[in-house]
């Protein structure tokens, strides 16, 4: 019986629990209840994809707002990035506003200290004789004008003093033979002095002395003691060192932003500590035809002789162009391909956005470029965290630097650096004080001369910030801004190093970038050879550029010159 009942309510249990199953159950025409779907949504962050919450809010990480992880393709095209004002402070996003600046420029120079040509002076001998006795031992020595120079034995001055004294015994008689007698003396730089003094003596000098007619030190001294001299040889060269000329090498490139008057500093190796100031009273009217360079010269005081002629020198000119032009950050320019974009700002009431905008640059100057297209004064552009802000646009699957392509070449970015890039002929011109710094740096490193190597990694240095980009366009420019970033790092590397060892191992990827280039922009006017050392960096290998097929290892010098081989010719 107690089966039966116990049956019998569990049957009733189940079809009242199917009937109330069946009350519940949505009908196939009634709306959906969202709710669930909404539920099951998976929010993640731009910046940080491995952060994936079931709803939405803020980045744990950075602020910024989740997003859905699948979105509409029409939000995926939407151009702007919004960010909050915590995800703009915890990227460290920082802008200002595009101005018209004057555009100022440093340009880094190295020289050299030279003897003005006006204070240089030959003390020569005014008669024909023998150096009985000189009173200047030594190059370098300071005399005075005036000083004597050397006692010289000359029959033909004995002569002539004979003459005279006879001539003053007969004055009377004849007055003007000894007005010519004694004119003739002093055409041979006799003073009235001397002369008296013979003719007070009443006999004639054997030795006649020879004075200095200019103050100065020594810089050459021709003669020694027992020389048979002629009438207007060279004894001595002497200059004047209280002032000097500092010749500095000015690219042909660099010209238009030198002007006279230009202040300048720079110091001497001998005194890195001593700055010196000066401004450019000379600009050279010839450009070299194999440095491509001119001087450009500073007057210096040097009153103390602390700098000395033949003196290598390093400077900066500090160069300001008299127009405005319209300029931004460097630290705002993303490079893509052969285009640079900058992130414009634009503040709504609680977000602010960030659009990409493709700009088209001039020359370089300090920590900006010249803005020749794409941007209106007053715009305000992303200075700093520009990348994270791409990096967002990136992940959204929005227009992005990462994703941009060149009309012209599309994927130009990807381009093996072996495949050939057209230059132009400006372009390829102005690559070509580049070549000749560094092959001028090869050469130093060869001969094994730290000194020399320092100097020509500042003027190689000097060279590349010189280049301008406006000389390339379409996919050339996207070569050249590649390279010269790379290329002055390796370079900065080597101006700063201590050592000739430290300038060889910067040496090896600054040879590398420079091979690279030449290979994409090809030929020019002379070959030039890629040679390799298979010993070198600790037996990894390098290679360089080289104008003679002949093997002269840069990396190892007199210790190892000749090893290496002949890789290629770029012809």
């Amino acid at each position: 019986m107690l089966n039966k009942q116990t049956m019998l309510v569990g049957l009733v249990a189940l079809v009242i629990g199917l009937g109330l199953g069946w009350v519940t159950k949505p009908s196939e025409s009634m709306p959906h209840d969202h709710t669930t779907s909404q539920a099951s949504q998976t929010w993640t962050c731009s910046m940080h994809p491995q952060i994936q919450q079931p709803e939405s809010g803020d980045c744990p990480l950075c602020g910024m707002d989740l997003i859905p992880m699948t979105e509409e393709a029409s939000e995926s095209q939407t151009v702007s990035i919004q960010m909050s004002p915590t995800a703009m402070q915890l990227a460290n996003v920082q802008t200002s506003i595009v101005q018209n600046q004057v555009q100022e420029r440093t340009l880094r120079v190295s020289g050299m200290a030279k003897i003005p040509e006006d204070q240089k002076h030959a003390l020569t001998a005014h008669i024909t004789g023998r150096i009985e006795r000189l009173m200047v031992g030594f190059e370098g020595e300071t005399i005075q004008q005036g000083q004597i120079l050397a006692w010289v034995y000359s029959p033909e001055l004995l002569t002539a003093q004979k003459e005279l004294l006879e001539a003053w015994r007969n004055r009377d008689q004849s007055p003007r033979l000894y007005q010519s007698v004694r004119a003739k003396l002093l055409n041979w730089k006799m003073s009235d002095k001397q002369i008296d003094q013979i003719l007070k003596q009443g006999t004639p000098q054997e030795e006649i002395p020879v004075y200095a007619d200019a103050s100065g030190t020594v810089l050459g001294k021709n003669v020694l003691v027992g020389d048979h001299v002629q009438s207007g040889q060279v004894l001595m060269e002497v200059a004047d060192l209280s002032s000097l000329w500092v010749d500095f090498d000015v690219y042909e490139s660099d010209l238009a932003w030198v002007r006279l008057g230009d202040r300048v500093d720079f110091h001497s190796k001998s005194r890195p500590d001593q700055i010196g100031l000066g401004s450019i009273s000379f600009i050279g009217p010839i450009i070299d035809r194999n440095t491509r360079t001119t001087n450009v010269r500073v007057e210096v005081s040097n009153a103390e002789v602390t700098l000395r002629p033949s003196e290598f020198v390093v400077g900066k000119i500090h160069s300001v162009q008299d127009n405005e032009r319209l300029m931004v950050p460097k630290t705002s320019v993303l490079w893509t391909g052969a285009r640079s974009v900058v992130y414009i700002k634009e503040n709504n009431p609680s977000k602010v956005s960030f659009t990409m905008r493709e700009v088209y640059l001039g020359a370089s100057v300090e920590d900006g470029y010249v803005v020749l297209d794409g941007l209106t004064e007053g715009e305000e552009v992303v200075t700093h965290g520009a990348f994270s802000i791409d990096s967002a646009a990136q992940l959204l699957g929005r227009p992005s630097m990462m994703n941009m392509q060149d009309d012209a070449e599309p994927n130009d970015s990807s381009k093996s650096s072996s495949e050939r890039v057209e230059f132009s002929d400006v372009g390829k011109n102005a690559l070509n004080p580049l070549y000749t710094a560094y092959l001028d740096l090869k050469t130093a490193l060869v001969n094994d001369e730290y000194e020399t190597a320092h100097q020509q990694s500042l003027a190689l240095q000097s060279v590349l910030q010189s280049i301008s980009s406006e000389s390339f366009t379409g996919s050339s420019h996207a070569v050249w801004m590649s390279t010269s970033t790379k290329l002055s790092l390796h370079i900065k590397t080597a101006s700063e190093a201590t050592s000739i060892r430290e300038l060889r191992n910067a040496f090896k990827p600054m040879s590398t970038i420079m091979i690279d280039l030449i290979s994409v922009v090809g030929p020019i006017a002379v070959p030039l050879y890629i040679e390799y050392c298979p010993m070198a960096d600790n037996n990894t290998g390098a290679d360089w550029l080289s104008a003679e097929p002949e093997i002269r290892n840069p990396y190892f010098g007199a210790s190892m010159l000749g090893c290496g081989e002949l890789k290629d010719i770029v012809q």
